[in-house]
């Protein structure tokens, strides 16, 4: 999604998919996102990173990946500031640089709640979450059906579980016919 620049040379305000707030419910609180998915083939063939020169490309990965890093003490996420100076540094480009490129850059974000955002980025994250919390409701589903079981229902399902099934311990070795002695060497 491209966005306009606004009169005051930023992006214009738009709207950023947020985690609805049942599912920040059912996310553990040490669960994070250390890995991005990328998709090389929507990169590669992206007309607004075709346009780009090779700094604006990097700054605006750069960007990206911050604005994924960037999260309050909740989790939850805050986007990018809404300043030249943290938006070059956090880019990796000079003050030159980033006034050069800002133009081709700050067109892929939009403003919401005084942050800049990805939308994409954002619908990405939204994403990560719900199956992180669809795998939660899951896992508890299992383990109460699991809790409402007797004992007995419970082995049946796992037979490597059950008493009679359990070995003394690994095999002796090779028939005795197939063992081979010093001698026989």
């Amino acid at each position: 999604m491209l966005a306009v620049l606004a009169a005051d040379g930023w992006p214009a305000e738009g709207d950023v998919p947020r985690l609805a707030e049942e599912t920040w419910e059912q996310i553990p609180d040490d669960f994070a996102l250390p890995f991005i998915k990328l998709f090389a083939e929507s990169w590669l063939s992206s007309a607004a990173i075709a346009r780009m020169s090779p700094i604006a490309e990097c700054g605006f990965f750069r960007l990206l990946l911050w604005q994924w890093q960037s999260v309050g003490s909740d989790r939850r996420p805050i986007g990018l500031p809404i300043d030249d100076r943290q938006l070059a540094r956090m880019a990796r480009l000079s003050e030159r640089q980033w006034a050069d490129e800002r133009r081709m850059i700050l067109p892929q974000f939009v403003r919401s709640s005084g942050a800049l955002w990805n939308v994409r980025l954002e619908s990405e994250r939204v994403s990560a979450y719900e199956l992180r919390a669809n795998k939660g409701k899951g896992g508890r589903a299992a383990a109460q059906q699991r809790a409402q079981q007797t004992p007995q229902q419970n082995v049946s399902r796992h037979p490597s579980r059950h008493p009679s099934r359990t070995s003394a311990g690994p095999p002796a070795g090779p028939p005795a016919d197939r063992q081979q002695t010093s001698e026989s060497r």
